[in-house]
């Protein structure tokens, strides 16, 4: 099909907006995947050192062992993720529709969080909540276009600043780790499901 960049004034607000953020997250769907955008998505969290959690359906275009992973979101999602979108003052939205749904955690207080989105479908876009900054493209062109301008406005390394958050987000895993723990590690008879995913 024809992919298309984002508005090139779109994409330099958002990069405004996310470095200028407390506590900013990418929240990534199945558009990432579709658009075979995983690298990107991991270069351009890197560089601006954000946190990613993926919808259920966006699983696996981050990978879950990196610093910067909050887990994927839906109500069975992990404790990083729910806690970071609580928290979270900047959502930026890549390939995901932002629906509310039972397979996507449901943003709290969404009303007072700015939410960027980027989408290649219009009819998803600042549909169940308020986008501040619609970006109509290709998930990884866009990225892309992110990587760039975030190269221009932070320097080409990026942001340097946010040390503390993969520790937050390391904390957080090892909490639910340890609350699972007692099922993952179960030896009745019959065998626990949980014993089984852990082995």
């Amino acid at each position: 099909g024809n992919r298309a960049q984002g508005d090139p004034e779109q994409v330099a607000a958002s990069v405004r907006v996310l470095l200028a953020a407390k506590n900013p997250l990418l929240h990534v769907g199945h558009g990432v995947l579709w658009a075979e955008a995983w690298d990107e998505l991991r270069e351009f969290a890197e560089l601006v050192q954000v946190p990613v959690a993926t919808t259920m359906a966006g699983k696996s275009a981050f990978p879950e062992n990196h610093p910067l992973s909050a887990g994927s979101g839906g109500l069975a999602g992990q404790k990083a993720g729910a806690h970071l979108l609580r928290e979270a003052d900047v959502i930026l939205g890549i390939g995901a529709s932002f629906t509310i749904s039972s397979f996507a955690a449901p943003i709290p207080d969404a009303g007072n969080k700015v939410l960027i989105q980027i989408l290649n479908d219009e009819r998803d876009m600042n549909k169940d909540y308020q986008v501040a900054h619609p970006i109509l493209g290709d998930a990884k062109l866009v990225l892309r276009q992110l990587i760039d301008e975030i190269k221009r406005q932070a320097g080409p390394q990026g942001v340097t600043t946010r040390t503390a958050l993969a520790e937050e987000i390391a904390t957080l895993k090892a909490e639910t780790l340890t609350r699972w723990q007692p099922k993952l590690t179960a030896d009745e008879a019959p065998l626990n499901p949980y014993r089984v995913i852990w082995d």
